[in-house]
Formats: C-alpha cells, sequence, structure tokens
C-alpha cells in the first residue's frame, strides 16, 4: 500500500473510530447510571452492539498499523487508549450479565425456561462475542505491551552504542592530544638544540 493511500485508510479508520468511541462511551455512561441489573435486553444489545463496532475498527486499524513502514502513525502507534475502553466496555457486559444471573429468582427462572432455542441461542452468541472481543481485546494489549518492550530494549541499545561511539571518540581525542603533545615537545627540544 502506498504512504497516500494509508494515510487515507488510517484517516477514515481514525474518524470512524472516533464516532464510535463516543457512541460506546454514551452507552456506557447511560449504563453506569443504572443498576447493572436493571438493564434491559435493548440496552444490554445495544452495549454489545457498539462494543463489538469499535471492537472491529480497532483490528482494522491495528491491522493498518501493521502495514505501516512508512510512519504514518507516528506518536500514536499503539492504540493503548482505545484497547483500555474496549476492555471496560467488556469488562462492563459480564458485570451486567452477571447481576442478572445472580438477581434471576426462581420465578423468573421459570418464565426464562420457557423461552425459545432461537433466543438461548442469541444469548450464546452474545457471550461468544463478547468473548471474542475480550480476548481480541486481551491480544492487542499483549501485543501492544510486547512492542512497548521492543522499543524500550531498542532504545536502550541506541543509548549503549552512543556511549561507547563518544567513549571511542573520547579515547580518540586524548591520544590525538598525546600525540600532538608529543610532536610539539619533539619540535620544541629539536628547536633548542638548533640554539645550541
Amino acid at each position: 500500500m502506498s504512504r497516500k493511500a494509508l494515510e487515507s485508510a488510517v484517516e477514515i479508520k481514525r474518524h470512524k473510530a472516533d464516532n464510535l468511541e463516543k457512541k460506546l462511551w454514551r452507552v456506557m455512561r447511560s449504563i453506569e447510571a443504572l443498576n447493572p441489573a436493571s438493564c434491559t435486553k435493548n440496552v444490554l444489545q445495544e452495549l454489545v452492539a457498539a462494543t463489538e463496532e469499535f471492537g472491529l475498527i480497532l483490528q482494522e486499524l491495528d491491522n493498518l498499523r501493521e502495514q505501516d513502514k512508512y510512519g504514518v502513525f507516528g506518536s500514536q502507534a499503539t492504540l493503548t487508549a482505545e484497547n483500555s475502553i474496549l476492555k471496560n466496555a467488556n469488562d462492563l457486559i459480564l458485570k451486567i450479565k452477571d447481576a442478572k444471573i445472580s438477581d434471576k429468582s426462581p420465578e423468573t427462572s421459570s418464565v426464562l425456561s420457557r423461552h425459545s432455542h432461537r433466543s438461548k441461542l442469541s444469548r450464546t452468541s452474545t457471550s461468544s462475542s463478547v468473548a471474542r472481543l475480550r480476548d481480541a481485546a486481551e491480544a492487542a494489549a499483549a501485543k501492544e505491551q510486547a512492542e512497548h518492550e521492543d522499543l524500550i530494549a531498542e532504545k536502550e541499545n541506541e543509548m549503549k552504542q552512543r556511549e561507547a561511539e563518544e567513549e571511542e571518540r573520547r579515547q580518540q581525542a586524548r591520544a590525538q592530544h598525546e600525540k600532538d603533545i608529543a610532536i610539539m615537545s619533539a619540535n620544541k627540544r629539536v628547536a633548542i638544540a638548533k640554539r645550541s
């Protein structure tokens, strides 16, 4: 991919990611104001959908970042903040599901047992989507941590190399200085000998 095409793709994806992040934050804030157990099915579905959309766009950005050989991402090479938001959203989904499970009464359980097979499949699908997104977020965070460690190691190696080069230059300058002094001293002795 050319630099211009990559820049364009990154700009489009970042804009979309910003919009999806705002949407996800809105949904999360509205849910956090409520008791997690009192969230309706629609609110939970909205949170899951927003989380999945945001997770997908982050994966797309991560794929573009891997192709970035021009430094288009610059100082924003990692998606730490975005992955943190994604993790928080996934944690909130699990918190809501846990709260709903613990708040079920025997009466609610019997009503739920009459739900259709399709409804059960839908819940299973949602859980697996959340788990997949959580796994993807954790994998992205682990990958990002490894990249940070690589960058730190690279910077430390650069520093050691610079220090070694500076030490070598100091030694060369010292040797040159001693050589110059020795030559000047010899020239001085020759000059004195000529005058005698």
